[in-house]
Formats: structure tokens, C-alpha cells, sequence
């Protein structure tokens, strides 16, 4: 009796071991099956979703980028490589200017961009870049964004309209809009001093560049009829030629989407630098892809072209 009292009890031991050792196994494995549920619903109440931002050309949206980093997904509609005349409402552009939070706009220039304003929530929505304090006068159709001024003041109303969108990341939206601001500065105040002490005469067949001569107080020329650029007539490099020289422009300026070639022929005829300008920027990383970049290539222009000396680098295209 008492040696099978001895054995029942052992298992009775043996049992609850058994018992307790599965209650610590289930235990233990319950965190690692609830932990991946558990991280993903904690992603999701506290990751930030980037602010979806849309602009009318590339310039402004590298712009975005350089402020809102990987807080914001920016797209475009415009980039080098593209026509500012093809910048026409379609469905697939429809539909990405209804999804934006955030939309940058040429304006009076693209009015299907502007529908609803008057309303509280789409004058929050829509940045328009001809109603700011430097554009009020100018013409929507040029490219108002080369103008650093104007871009200054972009700059602040993006950082101003991210931070609303995304209060999280204001204290950086705000320390890269200042560190943008001072590189815009610092490279106007290098390229003002050659530009000041130039005749201010600004000869162009693309009248389009006249915000950013005008800024560093450049005069425009203008030929006494229109002159085509892509169609270099005996009589176009005439009266282009005699502007040029009554006005003592020593350089004509051109869209740098004018092919290297035609540049060259129309070097050539006039016995002037022909030299391209930056209008839209392009998001390929081995081109000027920001804006401090476009910035900077024009001014080195414009400094080349009032001062009279020759290009050291071939136009680009």
C-alpha cells in the first residue's frame, strides 16, 4: 500500500510538471505570435503618412522636396524634356489634383488648377505662385518661380502650409526652409556684384526668363519683329544681330531646350554667345535637379552673357 501511494503521487507530480511546463511554453510563445499584430497596429496609430504635394513644373516641386524631405510624396506635371504647352488638363491630371493635400500652381496660367478657390478649404489647398507680393504684376505665362524673390517667398508658405498639414514635422519643415532661404541668398549676393556692374541689356527669344533678369535689374531688348529661334532666316540673324549691337548686348539668351545644335548655327551667324537658361529643372539626379542648382546655372549664365566671355562648358540641352 504504501509503495503504491509513493507511485501515484510521483505521478501526480509528473502530470502537473507536464501540465505547467505546456502552460509556460504557450506562455512564452504568445508575445511572438501577437507581437507582429501588435507592432503593425502601433505602426499604423503613430507612423505619419508623407503629405501628397503636386506641382505645375518641376522647379517648385524640387523646391517641396528640399523642405519636406521624406515627409512629403511630391509629383509634377512639367520637368525638362517637356513643353509648358502641353500643360493641359487631362483625366490622369485631374485625378492627381483632386488626391493632393497640397497643390503649387502657376495660376491664372492653369485655371483648370484652380477650381474651388473663394472656398476656406481649397485657398488653404491651392498655393498660387502669381498672387504672392513679388507676382502681383507679372505675367502668370512666364516662369514666375525663377525669380528668387518669389521663391523666398514660396518657401515660407510651403514651410507654413506642411506645417499645418503635418504639425509633427514643423520644427523641421522650418529649420530646411531657412537653410534653403540662406543658400538662395548667398548665391544671389555672389553673382550680383558682375550683373551690377554689366550694361543690364538682356537680348532673349524667350521672353519667359524676363522674372529672373528683371530681379538683378536687367533690361530687356527686344527686336523690332518676332524672330524664331528654331528658324535661324538670313533675315531673323539681320535684325537680331543689329539689336544686339545697338543695344551693346554681347550675348543672346535661349531656353536650354534648344538643341545644342541650333545654339551652335545661330552662334555661328550672329558671332555672339548664344547661351541656354534653365527654366524647369529635372528630377534626374545627374542633371540640375535642384533648385539651388537652376539658380546657380543661370546666374553663371547671365554673368557670362553680360560680361562678354566665352563659355568655358557647351550648352547644355
Amino acid at each position: 500500500m504504501a509503495t503504491t501511494g509513493i507511485l501515484s503521487e510521483m505521478r501526480a507530480k509528473q502530470i502537473l510538471h507536464r501540465i505547467c511546463t505546456v502552460i509556460a511554453i504557450a506562455l512564452c510563445a504568445a508575445p511572438v505570435a501577437l507581437a507582429p499584430g501588435c507592432n503593425r497596429d502601433t505602426a499604423t496609430a503613430t507612423q505619419q503618412e508623407p503629405t501628397h504635394v503636386l506641382t505645375t513644373v518641376y522647379a517648385l516641386a524640387a523646391v517641396v522636396k528640399q523642405i519636406g524631405r521624406e515627409r512629403v510624396d511630391c509629383q509634377w506635371f512639367v520637368e525638362a524634356g517637356q513643353s509648358l504647352d502641353d500643360l493641359k488638363e487631362t483625366p490622369e491630371r485631374r485625378a492627381q489634383w483632386r488626391s493632393a493635400e497640397l497643390v503649387i500652381t502657376r495660376g491664372a496660367a492653369d485655371p483648370w488648377t484652380l477650381e474651388g478657390l473663394g472656398n476656406a478649404y481649397q485657398d488653404r489647398r491651392i498655393l498660387r505662385i502669381d498672387t504672392l507680393p513679388s507676382t502681383r504684376e507679372a505675367d502668370p505665362t512666364q516662369y514666375l518661380w525663377l525669380d528668387p524673390q518669389t521663391i523666398l517667398e514660396t518657401i515660407d508658405e510651403v514651410a507654413t502650409r506642411l506645417s499645418t498639414l503635418d504639425p509633427k514635422g514643423e520644427a523641421m519643415f522650418r529649420a530646411n526652409a531657412a537653410a534653403l532661404r540662406r543658400e538662395i541668398i548667398d548665391t544671389c549676393d555672389r553673382a550680383r556684384p558682375a550683373l551690377d556692374a554689366s550694361n543690364g541689356a538682356f537680348l532673349t527669344l524667350d521672353r519667359g526668363f524676363l522674372p529672373l533678369a528683371r530681379r538683378f535689374g536687367l533690361n530687356e531688348v527686344r527686336p523690332g519683329v518676332d524672330i524664331a529661334l528654331s528658324d535661324p532666316s538670313p533675315y531673323g540673324v539681320k535684325v537680331l544681330k543689329q539689336t544686339a549691337m545697338d543695344a551693346g548686348a554681347k550675348a543672346v539668351f535661349a531656353n536650354a531646350q534648344t538643341p545644342v545644335a541650333l545654339v551652335r548655327d545661330w552662334e555661328s551667324r550672329l558671332g555672339l554667345m548664344v547661351l541656354p537658361l534653365e527654366a524647369l529643372g529635372t528630377s534626374a539626379p545627374s542633371g540640375r535637379s535642384t533648385y539651388p542648382e537652376i539658380l546657380q546655372y543661370n546666374l553663371d549664365q547671365l554673368v557670362k552673357g553680360v560680361a562678354g566671355t566665352k563659355p568655358t562648358t557647351a550648352p547644355s540641352r
